[in-house]
C-alpha cells in the first residue's frame, strides 16, 4: 500500500490532574504506549502548537494535541476465482478456513491471489472486510465482513476482546503442563517484522497454553491468547524454549529436519487457529466456528 502523511487535531477532555503524553495518545489516537513514544520521538506531536519530545509531558483539559501519522492508500481488491473452504456464511460475513502459504489481504506488492481477492469473486457487489488477519503461514478462521456495517460491529467485538480464540499448534519438546506467558514484546532493532521479548518497554503480551498431548520430542498445544499482539504465539513459544515446528523465522530448523525431514513437506509453521466464539449484538447469536487443522497426524 501506497502511504501519504496527514494529521489530526484531538481536544483534550480531562479531569483531574491530567494525564502523560504518551498515554493520553495511546487512547485517544488508539496506538500502543510503544507507538506513542515512537511518534514523539520522531517530532510528529504537538502541543498547542509547539513541537513535543517528552513522554511525560502532562496534558490537561483543553489541551490542543496534533499528531502526524502515514494514512496508507487503500489498494482496490481484484477478483479472483481461487477455492476457499467456507465453513459459516450469513448475508453480513462469512468464516473461511485459511491455508497455510495464503495471504489475507494485498500487501504493497498488490497480489492477486489472497484470500481477500478469492472472497471478493464470490461476492463481487461487497466491500470485503478482512475482521482477523493470520500470517501467510499460519492456518485457520479468518472471519471477513461483506458491508461496513458489519465490519464496524465485529471490528468493535474484536478489539474489546469479545471474541474468544483458541489456537492449535505443535512444538518442538515435551511439555506436560499448562501454563501462561507475560513476556513483553518489541519489534526487532534490524528487522521490522520481527517481534522479539523485552524486559520493559514492549507491548503487553499474555498467552496461555494447555498441552492436548505429546511425545518425547513434540506437544500438541492449545493456545488461548488474552492480548493479540503480531507473532504473539510464535514468538512466545521460542521464549520458552519450545519453538513452533516448522516456523522459518521463530523457529528451529535442525528440529524441524530431524523431525521433518529435509524437504519438510509442510506449507507453514504447524499453528492453526482451531475456535472462535462471539456473541452478535442486536440478534444476541451465538456464533461458534471449528475449523480442524491440515496437518499429518502421525507426527505426533
Amino acid at each position: 500500500m501506497d502511504k501519504n502523511i496527514q494529521s489530526r487535531l484531538l481536544k483534550a477532555c480531562i479531569t483531574g490532574r491530567g494525564t502523560r503524553l504518551d498515554m493520553f495518545l495511546k487512547t485517544s489516537a488508539c496506538v500502543t504506549r510503544l507507538q506513542a513514544r515512537e511518534m514523539i520521538d520522531q517530532g510528529l506531536v504537538w502541543v498547542n502548537m509547539q513541537v513535543q519530545r517528552k513522554y511525560h509531558r502532562i496534558i490537561r483539559n483543553s489541551d490542543d494535541v496534533r499528531y502526524m501519522y502515514y494514512a496508507r492508500n487503500p489498494v482496490i481488491v481484484i477478483p479472483c476465482e481461487l477455492p476457499l473452504k467456507i465453513i459459516y456464511i450469513n448475508k453480513d460475513f462469512i468464516a473461511v478456513d485459511k491455508e497455510a502459504g495464503m495471504l489475507v489481504h494485498p500487501t504493497a506488492h498488490r497480489e492477486t491471489n489472497t484470500l481477500a481477492n478469492a472472497v471478493k469473486a464470490l461476492y463481487p457487489e461487497s466491500t470485503i472486510h478482512v475482521i482477523n488477519r493470520l500470517d501467510r503461514d499460519t492456518s485457520g478462521i479468518v472471519i471477513v465482513a461483506l458491508n461496513k456495517e458489519t465490519a464496524s460491529v465485529l471490528t468493535k467485538i474484536m478489539v474489546s476482546r469479545g471474541i474468544h480464540k483458541e489456537y492449535l499448534c505443535l512444538v518442538h519438546g515435551r511439555i506436560t503442563d499448562a501454563g501462561e506467558i507475560t513476556a513483553e514484546l518489541s519489534k526487532n532493532s534490524r528487522e521490522a517484522k520481527i517481534r522479539t521479548v523485552v524486559s520493559t518497554g514492549g507491548q503487553s503480551a499474555h498467552t496461555l497454553f494447555e498441552p492436548v498431548s505429546n511425545n518425547k520430542t513434540t506437544t500438541l498445544l492449545k493456545v488461548i491468547l488474552k492480548t493479540g499482539r503480531t507473532h504473539q504465539i510464535r514468538t512466545h513459544m521460542k521464549h520458552i524454549g519450545h519453538p513452533v515446528v516448522g516456523d522459518r523465522t521463530y523457529g528451529d530448523m535442525a528440529l524441524d529436519i530431524k523431525l521433518l525431514g529435509a524437504d519438510n513437506p509442510q506449507p507453514g509453521q504447524m499453528l492453526h487457529a482451531h475456535k472462535m466464539e462471539f456473541v452478535m449484538p442486536g440478534t444476541l447469536e451465538r456464533i461458534n466456528l471449528t475449523a480442524e487443522p491440515p496437518w499429518n497426524i502421525n507426527l505426533w
